[in-house]
């Protein structure tokens, strides 16, 4: 009997290990995908393109750099600001561009919404 809840303790072990390991690399993705996508519903019809742009040029420039964490960070404070707002003005989208721009070394400027 206690052989086998050692091998379902071990067993539940790995699991547990595997997922945590799976969920830490597939963090900055799923993270960019959900700020992205809620910037894109949020943002005027006519900026969703520069806005995408913008989120993939600080995605490739995390990547290159090596500056994940430094990304997530930014993703985070961009996902706080946009929690205040239902809808992105022009300016808004703007300011959502800039920094990400700032980040990815585009500008350097950085306002808020």
């Amino acid at each position: 009997m206690r052989w086998t809840a050692y091998c379902v303790l071990g067993f539940a072990l790995m699991v547990a290990l595997a997922s945590m390991f799976l969920l830490n690399s597939y963090q900055c993705p799923l993270v960019h995908i959900v700020v992205k996508n809620t910037a894109l519903q949020k943002a005027p019809r006519d900026d969703k393109p520069r806005i995408e742009a913008a989120f993939e040029r600080a995605r490739r420039a995390a990547d290159q750099q090596n500056r994940i964490n430094a990304y997530l960070e930014a993703l985070f404070a961009i996902s706080q600001r946009m929690e205040k707002v239902q809808g992105l003005s022009h300016q808004g989208s703007e300011e959502i561009i800039r920094a990400l721009d700032a980040f990815s070394g585009q500008r350097q400027e950085v306002g808020t919404f």
